[in-house]
């Protein structure tokens, strides 16, 4: 039975991480000013575990899972972070390493529910490189804005051999942990994390580039002046270089680089040659590179980027020339490469991480064969997290954002076998001491095979939470030898005893919180080797104020000029410490950046539904100042609204307005949060109606259909995860089908529609692919349903489809099936010498109603419909 450790297990691991925020929290200005992923995890979404269901499946060649080649597998990737002396962090880069045997067909940045997100703005950093702000390198650097080498956010992909996860130095223990890879020299920074992460020197990289770049960047050392000499290091990167995903389409876009190539990767070898990385864009709405600044790339000797002053958000939108994202089409139909040059690394940068919420992103990779990774033979998927330096702690950008990220590298890993997962949930990820923490445990056994002796443990420091209840048949153990940290945990402890093949548990826990802790869930078995599989979940326990904002507009149409619209300003603040307005040198504010041709329309202002002065206003920026602004306590919100004026002559287009606060966090930092391209209002020319797509729309569909009340030649647009994806025009009738890449289960599908004169609709409610195959009249009723020429294209498409999967080229059918075309026997013979062998080399078999048929028998719906059930 296959096994590895979701969370790497550390002797000190949890005992040290309420002390780290003791210390985080008394010697605030002490400490460096970065997030810390504390608690990663990576299990399959449930459609996979769905899929893989056992169902007393024999399993496969090289798997004890049911798993074919041509499966789609789905990963959900979580992240909870710490704070390391501030509570928010300008960029996180999560790295999935993609086994050889797969290829990546999906990915995107989710909630917790599942839906699309766009990503997180980069956080904000003080401009310029090196301690606190610009300075003078010595040439090839030359002055960068650290800002910018932040900015880039959205999902890349490589395939350069160096961003390969390196193998591990033994077969018995052939995933990525802490302690395992390449050792580094030790980053300045990294110490700071060794009592959240359970860690300490020698710290490890897991892949080549990762580990140049940390040399160059992330120890101490110096620079000697000319292209090639040793680098410039201890947390500084001139202008260009030093981005954990640069590559063509990031703005720093330029890499560390060993020289001569294939040398050791020392400090020595470590050089500026002025090469681009190596990550590609995965094209993704709502990404964004650097824009600031002007200067030739790679710079000239002494080239300066201009400092832009005070800390600003300074990343556009990464589109191209006609406004359309940039990077990979990314597809069922187009995925990444996987034959050399494989894709061997997806990262995420996911822009601002905050303590007191978590990062999720989905993963979707197709089986090419099994077991999913030749190195080690197994079915395991492994990714790992790390975080750069802070966001500005207060307006004038003197503290905090002075260093890059490498000089905090030391990546938190997690790993997943797909035989047997286990999660370990936790309900809150931002408490208060005294507050109830209930942590949900499962594990599925997705093996064709029983596990034995099955033990669960729920695994806690006393001093950190308190016992409450958990599910029945559990005993209490003290100091539990079966926990990462037996000298001073306790555990809950259920003794399974056998759990069958496709046979799950769920366990709760019920804990009062006391102090920030994680909690480590432990799967035992007679099958798997010590010490069995483990995750954990993580919750941080003090006052600390976490930000939502919101912004809207009422009309959101203004048909005739000039014109008003009232607009609505939330700062909901959901965590569990105060926020104020008492900011450095009482610099708080909340402010709203108008559209051009908007402005403010004095007395028109309120305060939490209180008439309020009016705000002052600079051009289109209309700014609430601190002695405005209340104090807003945990669960509350400030909401302030007020009139804006649409002059005359206002262009006839959609306009939306950013809302950007700077506040007082209860962590005593001043917090800057925005919104950008809310609130939209149309002006003069309408929005046209929200068209509604058909459903339900079945995996292997490659077109999707619905109505409209918009007229004929309307042009729909349908987005597949966000992304648009494909476009049509609507007909005369109101109905409309735009083709698409092909959709596999739990994609979300939307569209939209532009008429003639008017602006494009809002997206429709959004319909997720379901697990199974949608056809026109399914079922087909045998003696009833009349075969048309759309059944034939329907399933010739999917025993195609089928054939993909099964690494077998398409085949070209007699005849086109166009409408009146009349279903001959030699129709279905081809389809079921085509269908044959792909469900052959998926390791099935197909027998068939009238084996025997012959051109000149009659063909019947129960031919179509057995194909159609042998492709779902």
């Amino acid at each position: 039975m296959r096994v590895i450790l979701n969370r790497p297990w550390h002797s000190s691991r949890l005992r040290a991480v309420a002390a780290a925020l003791v210390i985080v929290l008394l010697n605030l200005p002490l400490l460096a000013d970065s997030v810390v992923p504390v608690a990663v995890s990576i299990r399959p979404g449930s459609l996979t575990v769905t899929l893989m269901n056992p169902g007393g499946g024999s399993g496969s060649a090289g798997s004890d899972t049911v798993l074919r080649p041509g499966d789609i597998l789905t990963f959900v990737i979580r992240s909870t972070h710490a704070p390391n002396g501030t509570t928010r962090g300008v960029n996180g880069y999560l790295t999935a390493y993609i086994p050889d045997n797969t290829e990546v067909v999906a990915v995107r940045f989710i909630d917790a529910d599942g839906n699309t997100v766009l990503p997180r703005r980069a956080g904000l950093a003080s401009d310029g490189v090196g301690p606190r702000g610009p300075r003078a390198y010595s040439s090839p650097l030359a002055n960068g804005s650290l800002a910018q080498l932040y900015a880039g956010s959205g999902i890349f992909f490589s395939t350069d051999p160096r961003t390969a996860r390196q193998p591990v130095p033994s077969a018995s223990s052939p995933f990525i942990t802490l302690k395992n890879g390449l050792q580094m020299s030790n980053p300045s920074g990294a110490g700071q994390l060794d009592q959240l992460l359970g860690t300490s020197a020698p710290y490890f990289a897991h892949s080549e580039w990762d580990l140049t770049q940390v040399l160059a960047f992330g120890v101490a050392g110096t620079v000697t002046g000319a292209t090639g000499n040793t680098p410039e290091h201890v947390a500084s990167s001139g202008f260009g270089y030093g981005s954990p995903v640069a590559g063509p389409q990031t703005w720093y876009k330029l890499e560390a680089t060993i020289d001569p190539p294939g040398s050791a990767i020392t400090t020595a070898n470590a050089k500026f040659l002025g090469s681009v990385g190596p990550w590609q864009r995965i094209r993704l709405t709502g990404a964004e590179t650097g824009m600031r600044g002007a200067g030739p790339s790679p710079p000239a000797p002494a080239q300066i980027m201009p400092n832009p002053g005070l800390p600003l958000r300074v990343g556009g939108l990464a589109v191209d020339g006609s406004g359309n994202p940039q990077g990979w089409d990314l597809s069922a139909d187009n995925p990444l490469p996987s034959i050399s040059p494989r894709t061997n690394s997806v990262r995420f940068a996911l822009g601002e991480l905050a303590v007191g919420s978590s990062s999720f992103a989905e993963l979707s990779l197709r089986v090419k064969q099994l077991p999913l990774e030749s190195q080690s033979m197994m079915d395991a998927v492994c990714v790992e997290f790390f975080a750069g330096d802070a966001s500005s702690r207060d307006q004038t950008g003197a503290a905090g954002g002075k260093d890059n990220p490498w000089r905090y590298f030391v990546p938190n890993p997690a790993c997943v076998t797909l035989n047997v997962p286990v999660t370990n949930s936790v309900s809150k990820v931002l408490a208060v001491s005294g507050d109830t923490l209930t942590y949900s445990i499962t594990a599925n056994n997705l093996s064709t095979q029983a596990q034995q002796n099955v033990v669960v443990r729920d695994c806690f420091h006393p001093g950190n939470q308190t016992f409450v209840s958990a599910t029945a048949g559990f005993v209490l153990d003290a100091f539990a030898g079966g926990c990462p940290d037996a000298a001073t945990q306790d555990a809950v402890v259920w003794n399974v005893g056998t759990l069958l093949s496709g046979a799950s548990l769920n366990f709760t826990v019920n804990m009062t919180a006391q102090s920030s802790t994680t909690n480590a869930a432990v799967y035992t078995s007679q099958s798997l080797p010590a010490p069995g599989f483990a995750t954990s979940a993580y919750t941080n326990v003090f006052a600390a104020s976490a930000i939502r904002l919101a912004l809207e507009a009422s009309p959101s149409h203004i048909p005739t000029l000039p014109g008003t619209v009232r607009y609505t300003a939330r700062v909901q603040n959901e965590g569990t410490g105060a926020v104020s307005n008492a900011c450095l040198g009482g610099a708080c504010y909340v402010e709203v950046n108008l559209p051009a041709s908007f402005s403010y329309q004095p007395g028109s202002s309120t305060i939490n539904g209180v008439a309020a002065a009016n705000p002052t206003v600079t051009g289109q920026s209309v700014r609430y100042l601190a002695a405005q602004l209340p104090s807003i306590p945990a669960g509350g919100m400030l909401t302030i609204e007020f009139n804006a004026t649409i002059a005359g002559g206002t262009p006839a287009g959609l306009y939306t307005a950013d809302l950007q606060t700077w506040l007082r966090s209860s962590f005593l930092q001043d917090i800057e949060d925005s919104v950008v391209r809310q609130a939209p209002v149309t002006v003069i020319s309408p929005r046209s109606d929200t068209p509604i797509l058909s459903t339900p729309i079945g995996q292997g569909s490659n077109s999707v259909g619905g109505t409209t009340t918009e007229g004929g030649g309307s042009t729909v647009r349908v987005f597949v995860n966000g992304n648009p994806a494909g476009s049509a025009f609507s007909s005369a009738g109101g109905s409309f089908s735009v083709s698409l890449p092909r959709l596999f289960a739990g994609q979300r599908v939307t569209a939209t529609i532009q008429a003639s004169g008017e602006l494009e609709s809002l997206a429709s409610a959004p319909v997720e692919v379901s697990s199974s195959r949608v056809f026109t009249d399914d079922s087909l009723v045998p003696g009833s349903t009349v075969i048309k020429a759309v059944h034939l294209v329907e399933v010739r498409d999917s025993v195609n489809a089928l054939r993909t999967r099964a690494s077998l080229m398409p085949v070209a059918w007699t005849d086109v099936a166009a409408s009146g075309l009349t279903i001959k026997a030699v129709h279905i013979i081809e389809l079921r010498n085509a269908l044959t062998p792909a469900l052959t080399a998926l390791g099935r078999t197909a027998t068939y109603t009238d084996p025997s048929l012959t051109s000149g028998n009659v063909v019947k719906a129960i031919h179509i419909q057995e194909i159609r059930e042998y492709t779902r």
